[in-house]
């Protein structure tokens, strides 16, 4: 009797202590899905990840700012920081504020291959109202700038493409253009 009753005991400690380690299973650091049959756990690794959002194209006409990587997209103020930015700046000058003063105001003085601001200012002048552009920039190193502008003419169908190597220096503490060697059109 002794021995049954020792046995009893046994059972219902034992069966305590297995209901008090499933009631307690939610603190345990296992991920929650670990006691679940294979073809039920979630495979995390073959969701796909969201695709990146693909880069600006320099013919979109809203020309969003952007930079991945080496390539920088937009048509901003720019300024006199680094070469992209002296490069939208002059561009900016151009285009968005249609003064050749500004747009040769980021050329150093001693540039090659660029006009004097009263140059510009009659391409400018002669650019019909309107006109809208955008730059796809590309780092190449070392100051020098790969660039495709793309113009956008009011009432066309396509922008009008550039093509330019743009080369930039730092001049009195601003990054500035020191010349454009190529300005090439490749059409539309």
């Amino acid at each position: 009797m002794v021995v049954a009753a020792v046995v009893v005991l046994v059972i219902v400690v034992a069966g305590g202590a297995m209901l008090l380690t499933s009631s307690l299973s939610f603190l345990r650091s296992d991920p929650p899905n670990v006691d679940l049959p294979a073809a039920d756990q979630a495979n995390w690794s073959t969701i796909p990840s969201p695709e990146p959002a693909p880069p600006p194209s320099v013919t979109n006409p809203d020309c969003p700012t952007a930079t991945v990587g080496k390539v920088s997209w937009g048509r901003d103020a720019g300024g006199t920081s680094n070469g992209v930015d002296a490069i939208k700046a002059f561009d900016y000058g151009y285009y968005v504020l249609r003064s050749g003063e500004k747009a040769r105001a980021v050329v150093a003085p001693d540039a090659a291959l660029v006009a004097d601001a009263p140059t510009i200012q009659r391409a400018v002048d002669a650019m019909p109202a309107g006109t809208t552009h955008c730059l796809e920039i590309t780092d190449t190193g070392g100051g020098v700038y790969e660039v495709r502008l793309a113009e956008f003419l009011p009432n066309s169908a396509a922008p009008n493409l550039t093509f330019q190597v743009i080369e930039t220096g730092i001049r009195d503490g601003r990054t500035v253009i020191t010349g454009i060697p190529t300005n090439v059109s490749i059409g539309e």
